[in-house]
């Protein structure tokens, strides 16, 4: 249910970019992904595929990159990339969480404008 929530704020924000960009469809958002995120891609494929029916991002391609999130343990000091796992690679203690709405964002929209009348 999360992945669905977020699924709407990214397709209303790139409905919105599009729209000010006079554009008449959306051919592809790139989106980024956190390292520490428990987002599944194809989830988010499925729910957009369906939330996006009938707007100009229908059929739209979703293009997913990771964002590597790096942590320092306040245990044993070791500085590493944050996982789904949420814990330090070398002792085992629990990493911090990433920032609530970095789990994925809209990077990119790619859209098609109408041709200026020439």
């Amino acid at each position: 249910m999360h992945e669905l929530a977020l699924t709407e704020d990214i397709l209303a924000a790139a409905l919105d970019a599009a729209q000010r960009a006079g554009a008449r469809a959306i051919r592809r958002l790139h989106l980024v992904l956190s390292s520490a995120s428990h987002i599944e891609p194809e989830t988010v494929r499925l729910h957009f595929a369906l939330i996006s029916q009938g707007t100009p991002a229908e059929g739209a391609e979703l293009v997913f990159t990771a964002r590597p999130v790096e942590q320092t343990c306040r245990y044993c000091g070791r500085t590493f990339v944050v996982t789904a796992e949420l814990t330090c690679p070398a002792c085992g203690a629990p990493a911090l969480p990433g920032t609530p709405g970095d789990e994925m964002t809209l990077e990119d929209i790619e859209v098609d404008v109408p041709a200026a009348p020439g």
